[in-house]
């Protein structure tokens, strides 16, 4: 019995299946939010610069509601405060590179890590920012470093 040849293995198929997976590629990147990580980029730069300059309650008043509820505002200064202590004055060239994208229902998040030379040491920090009408809030901050396990 003769086998039937599958239209998949056809040239002219298998041109149109990468043309659409071409298509389907560049739909998906347009959707994506590039935009977004301009904007967390800067509010990561901006929250260095407070954060250089002793401006822990100016980022705590900046934060979504959703992280003030996580920490009150003298746990977050203290935290930030120990931070400081420990790692010493931070260089000024921070790297910052994507993370990532999220979506929780309507709301969009853009993460970012970056990575800090100071003087006692470097320490990795990642961001959560949340999109709230085109600007990045701050939704979510680690820093981790081996100076953090002692006193």
């Amino acid at each position: 019995m003769p086998r039937k040849v599958s239209q998949i293995g056809n040239p002219d198929s298998i041109m149109w299946l990468r043309f659409i997976a071409v298509i389907a590629a560049l739909a998906l990147h347009s959707c994506s939010p590039s935009v977004n990580y301009g904007d967390a980029k800067n509010a990561t730069n901006t929250f260095h610069h407070l954060f250089d300059s002793g401006q822990y309650a100016a980022i705590y008043g900046r934060a979504t509601e959703g992280f003030q509820k996580s920490a009150s505002r003298d746990q977050f200064i203290g935290f930030l405060s120990r931070i400081n202590r420990k790692m010493g004055r931070c260089g000024e060239v921070f790297i910052v590179e994507p993370g990532g994208y999220r979506s929780r229902g309507s709301d969009t998040f853009v993460i970012t890590t970056s990575t800090r030379t100071c003087i006692n040491g470097k320490s990795d920090e990642r961001f959560v920012w949340q999109m709230i009408e085109g600007k990045a809030v701050l939704f979510e901050y680690s820093a981790n470093s081996p100076l953090f396990l002692t006193d």
